[in-house]
């Protein structure tokens, strides 16, 4: 890696960011430096960013809009139970992202694969492809749902504070914590 570095840099005589992409399945700790030194003098210290695909977790680069993150997937952390999660993942996210089809095109898709195929099994994989996004549906509707009773759980804070009712008071009726309810107060004032 140094040895890359000094010849970049003495071609190029530009600032270097050196990254190095370990792709191996190891866990092992790799490093990030090379040294050379002596009992009484170190004469050289190159540090590097390392970067360990293993040590890596598949689910914050799945939503990426980086071809080459997404491809990099399958050398990330993930568990034996998560194998097949991560396939489908991959392809369902990659190819409906960098691969959009028109109505026309998935219908030729469709027909496509039920000659290859035969009709059963493009059924069993429409069914699979299918329930697996109505559970990301499901998935992103419950969050939804969440983050809108968060919305009007602040908003009826805040009516009741303007209200001037004791924060006291709006702790019993909301059972937020006093913390919870300093936090929303703070925030309506940065926002007005």
């Amino acid at each position: 890696m140094y040895r890359y570095f000094a010849e970049l840099y003495k071609k190029h005589q530009h600032k270097i960011i050196p990254i190095v992409i370990y792709s191996h399945d190891a866990k092992i700790i790799e490093p990030d430096s090379f040294i050379i030194e002596f009992p009484f003098l170190k004469t050289l210290e190159f540090k590097f960013f390392r970067i360990q695909l293993r040590k890596e977790s598949w689910k914050k680069f799945i939503k990426s809009n980086n071809p080459v993150a997404a491809a990099l997937i399958s050398k990330m952390d993930w568990t034996e139970k998560e194998k097949i999660e991560v396939k489908i993942e991959f392809l369902v996210t990659f190819f409906e992202t960098y691969l959009p089809l028109t109505e026309n095109e998935e219908e030729i898709y469709r027909k496509r694969l039920k000659n290859e195929l035969g009709e059963k099994e493009v059924e069993k994989c429409m069914e699979f492809v299918s329930s697996y996004r109505l559970k990301g549906r499901a998935e992103g509707i419950e969050i939804g749902r969440i983050e809108g009773k968060a919305e009007a759980m602040r908003e009826v804070v805040m009516r009741m504070l303007s209200a001037n009712i004791l924060i006291s008071r709006v702790k019993e009726l909301t059972g937020l914590s006093l913390e919870e309810i300093q936090t929303l107060k703070q925030e309506e004032e940065i926002i007005c």
